[in-house]
């Protein structure tokens, strides 16, 4: 009898409860299951939108397809229209792979 009285007791108390807060999920649909986060084994457009979602260049694409700062807050154009990245134009507390800056 009081196993009953516990499992609705617990029962109750999950009625009680509310569901965490502060947790933030993304639900992206993407197709099929990709075959790798490794870079090196990117092959198809499934691998190649969650690679495009986890890393970023130093410069990115815009909707209309424009270059727009990535990595880089600033860097300069050439005349010959080549574009030079410098140290002091990455994003602060930017951090490698490895984690180190």
């Amino acid at each position: 009898m009081r196993a009953g009285w516990r499992a609705l007791a617990f029962l109750f108390a999950c009625l009680l409860a509310e569901p965490a807060s502060g947790l933030t999920v993304l639900n992206r649909g993407n197709g099929a299951e990709i075959k790798s986060l490794d870079p090196h084994f990117i092959d198809g457009l499934n691998e190649s939108n969650v690679e495009g979602d986890l890393l970023i260049g130093l410069l990115t694409m815009d909707p209309a397809g424009r270059p727009i700062p990535g990595a880089a807050t600033s860097w300069t154009t050439s005349p010959d229209g080549r574009e030079s990245f410098h140290g002091e134009g990455l994003r602060p507390k930017l951090t490698g792979m490895d984690h180190r800056a």
